[in-house]
């Protein structure tokens, strides 16, 4: 007798199988059907879903992946706001500034037509019933198990929730059963257990994909092929994500994938050490990230974690002796030198300068410089403290903000410090973060853009040739393009597609200038 064939989203039985590709790819209904589609067209998802032992199901390239194509498109199950939130619209999401229009069960809309539409929905009772203050923490835990598609259901069971790991955390469990599990389970009224309201919310919580996130006022959702996604700390893909309705998402190779490699994404900034990263997962994803970059301790050549040594005059760094163990020792990477400190005295250190730095005026450009050039007087040039100074100034130097000049008062030695700013920056992201990635294209944008008008001025002061005028032009026009390259699927209305266009303007304005001087 043959086995029966499964669903590749929920392992269901499946009886329709995709025609038009060469993997063996079944599914259930047409719902999870759409996921093997791209953008709701005819052409295949180049994925295959795979179990590996000590991962669980995770993505494989089912062919050659070229970087830069869309590896898959999706929309979320669900989405809700972030557990911590100023008030937002419970249907658009949108930031609500005044409260003049609340909803029958006591939460602010920021429309009429909002309330109205929020009102007709199970939702609008069961928060009603709760009678509690504003808990957005328990709106999208309360959407999942309002989810009636039964396609979805049956993914959604196929989700890791470590619902056991977060009960180890007893302030914590004890507040979420307070908010979140115990409100619940009252409002349905018997309807739903205790034990599916904890694993939705478990589901929830290891599961969710921050769509935006301003410094206020955010959302997330449940992307099922997402939720899929292995992690790495050297991804080889990443997300543009809609912000607004329907949340679209297209995964993007930002490096060539081979056939049979896992697909993977970040759940944390690339931009920390290990330390960082690894804390940052234990604590949330409840696992012990062993990749490559994690046990090297140079990070792959960046050494963004390196501190100067005080004993051999500052002419070496110390890195942690091993990077996988959290109470490491840090040692002088010289040969020469004994110079040895404990956890304890590299968090001091670091402590004392992140205060500092979280302490800036952030529109004020030079308080950043000044801090910058101050650090590398104690961090190796590549520390990550120091890129997340550059970040800040890349963007905001020699452009028109507090404490930056007018556009004209702008100098050659201004525009010579961005540049050198971005090619450090660059020069540690194209080791931790390359390919086409969406940090990469906001920095290769700002050189380029910043290397045309240097260009400029120099050339009116006398200060270049032509030749070299036109060579460095060239070379910011190569920039921008790559700029654009990298955001290239990133929805219109984002920073990133800011960023895009004016890479592609700054692109035609040399191609413009160049056909100028050859007329």
């Amino acid at each position: 007798m043959s086995n029966p064939k499964m669903c590749f989203m929920c392992l269901q039985p499946a009886k329709l199988r995709c025609e038009e590709c060469e993997a063996d790819i079944w599914y259930c209904g047409h719902t999870h059907g759409n996921y093997h589609r791209l953008d709701g067209s005819s052409q295949c998802s180049p994925v295959m879903i795979s179990f590996q032992e000590g991962i669980g199901r995770c993505l494989l390239a089912s062919r050659n992946i070229i970087a830069g194509e869309v590896i898959f498109f999706e929309h979320p199950i669900v989405v809700g706001p972030n557990n911590v939130t100023a008030p937002q619209c419970l249907i658009c999401n949108s930031k609500i500034t005044e409260t003049e229009i609340v909803c029958s069960c006591n939460y602010p809309m920021c429309s009429k037509i909002c309330q109205d539409l929020h009102e007709g929905k199970r939702e609008c009772q069961i928060l009603g019933d709760i009678k509690l203050d504003l808990n957005y923490e328990l709106i999208l835990p309360l959407r999942l198990l309002l989810t009636q598609d039964q396609d979805h259901r049956a993914f959604l069971g196929t989700l890791m929730n470590h619902v056991e790991e977060k009960q180890q955390n007893k302030e914590n469990w004890m507040h979420l059963k307070h908010s979140v599990i115990e409100p619940l389970v009252q409002a349905f009224q018997g309807t739903i257990s205790e034990i599916a309201v904890t694993e939705a919310l478990g589901v929830v919580e290891v599961n969710n994909y921050e769509i935006y996130n301003p410094l206020d006022c955010g959302y997330r959702g449940i992307f099922p092929m997402t939720s899929l996604m292995t992690h790495s700390c050297a991804p080889n893909s990443r997300h543009a994500m809609e912000k607004k309705s329907p949340w679209s998402n297209r995964c993007i190779a930002t490096v060539d994938i081979p056939k049979g490699q896992d697909i993977t994404t970040t759940y944390v900034p690339l931009i920390l050490s290990t330390q960082q990263r690894r804390s940052k997962l234990r604590e949330s994803w409840y696992f012990d990230c062993m990749c490559s970059r994690c046990q090297d301790p140079t990070e792959f050549g960046s050494n963004l974690a390196g501190i100067l040594c005080s004993k051999c005059s500052k002419k070496s760094f110390l890195l942690p002796a091993n990077p996988l163990n959290f109470d490491s020792v840090w040692l002088c990477v010289s040969e020469v030198c004994d110079n040895e400190l404990t956890r304890d005295q590299i968090a001091q250190i670091l402590d004392s300068l992140v205060e500092r730095k979280d302490s800036l005026d952030r529109s004020d450009v030079h308080e950043f410089i000044n801090f910058l050039h101050e650090s590398e007087n104690i961090l190796h040039i590549n520390h990550y403290i120091l890129n997340s100074l550059r970040r800040w100034i890349v963007s905001l130097f020699c452009r028109t903000t507090k404490g930056n000049p007018d556009p004209e008062a702008i100098t050659v030695s201004m525009l010579e410090a961005k540049v050198m700013i971005a090619d450090k920056y660059l020069f540690v992201l194209n080791k931790i973060e390359p390919g086409l990635t969406r940090n990469r294209g906001r920095v290769l944008y700002e050189k380029a853009d910043a290397q045309a008008k240097l260009a400029n001025k120099k050339l009116e002061g006398g200060e270049l040739d032509g030749l070299t005028f036109l060579e460095l032009l060239q070379d910011s026009s190569r920039l921008a393009m790559e700029a654009s390259k990298c955001l290239r699927y990133d929805p219109e209305g984002s920073f990133e597609s800011f960023i895009r266009s004016s890479s592609n303007f700054l692109i035609q304005e040399i191609d413009q200038f160049q056909k100028f001087l050859l007329i």
